[in-house]
């Protein structure tokens, strides 16, 4: 989803732009910074003070601003690597698709260590309340997914090799070959893949 992100906008500012420009541009709409956040990723800045590391969720301030103090320079962006079997997905918004900025982004990281979730949002060009009612969406969207498609009632359709989720018709049919759907898996009917 990273290189996804870096492979969206204008030619010439793929040709030409850096992470580090990116996130120290601090817009809104940047394609970067969504990813990053989800990601727990961390600014590295150096200058007459020394070094230190300063995480995404701190470094922007406001718009087109960040937690660079004078005579500072973003120096390098450490990127965690992330849980073992996790997944990072990005959606973006926009009026063209590659070559125009987004009008709102989200990007999401769910990893499954052991019995426990865990997902990481972060959303681009959305404001405290837009971003509190994407996510109310976002998860509302996710729980309906996973309640159609764990439920008792989803079957097997042998001719596609997936899964039929139980509100797939207007009428709950009667169910003999019963499916049993880990939206966390690498499987048919994962929560990333369906």
């Amino acid at each position: 989803a990273l290189c996804k992100a870096g492979g969206e906008g204008d030619v010439a500012v793929r040709s030409s732009a850096t992470i580090g420009g990116n996130l120290v541009h601090a817009s809104p709409t940047a394609d970067l910074a969504p990813p990053l956040l989800a990601m727990g990723a961390a600014a590295l800045a150096s200058g007459p003070d020394g070094r230190r590391e300063i995480p995404l969720q701190r470094f922007f301030l406001d718009y087109h601003r960040v937690d660079l103090h004078r005579g500072e320079m973003l120096q390098a962006v450490r990127i965690p690597d992330p849980p073992t079997g996790s997944r990072l997905h990005l959606e973006r918004i926009a009026k063209r698709r590659l070559d125009d900025i987004a009008s709102v982004s989200l990007a999401v990281l769910l990893s499954c260590p052991g019995e426990s979730a865990d997902a990481r949002l972060a959303a681009g060009g959305v404001g405290a309340t837009a971003y509190g009612d994407a996510i109310a969406t976002y998860l509302s969207f996710a729980i309906s997914k996973l309640a159609d498609w764990s439920s008792a009632f989803c079957s097997w359709i042998t001719r596609i090799e997936g899964v039929r989720d139980t509100f797939a018709r207007q009428a709950i049919p009667m169910v003999w070959d019963f499916v049993e759907v880990n939206p966390f898996s690498e499987s048919v009917g994962n929560f990333l893949n369906h």
